[in-house]
């Protein structure tokens, strides 16, 4: 299996914050207990087409994972939590929530 990954940084961030975020980036991607294992092709595979089955269109999806447990650590901007969590999840539904809501693009953050 080949993956390619790419951790993206703001450019002006400080040397701190993006070793931090690449880092981050590498334990949360790769390994025993991460995202992506050398036998998951099939699984990954699978994951969209079992969400359009009958019982699985009776339900929303749950991203409460973490939820509560938010933080800012003063050097990362926005949320953050230690450990497994949907926090970027729900921060890309929040900020896609903004886009298509937003007049026009000076109104977004």
């Amino acid at each position: 299996m080949e993956v390619w990954s790419w951790c993206i940084v703001d450019k002006n961030a400080s040397p701190e914050v993006k070793d931090r975020q690449r880092l981050g980036n590498l334990r949360g991607q790769c390994g025993p207990g991460s995202t992506l294992e050398a036998d998951d092709g099939e699984n990954w595979n699978m994951c969209t087409a079992s969400t359009k089955g009958i019982v699985a269109r009776q339900y929303t999806f749950n991203y409460q994972l973490g939820l509560g447990h938010e933080r800012s650590d003063g050097i990362i901007p926005g949320s953050i939590i230690d450990g497994v969590s949907e926090q970027n999840q729900r921060g890309f539904y929040e900020y896609w929530s903004e886009m298509i809501n937003a007049e026009s693009w000076a109104d977004l953050r």
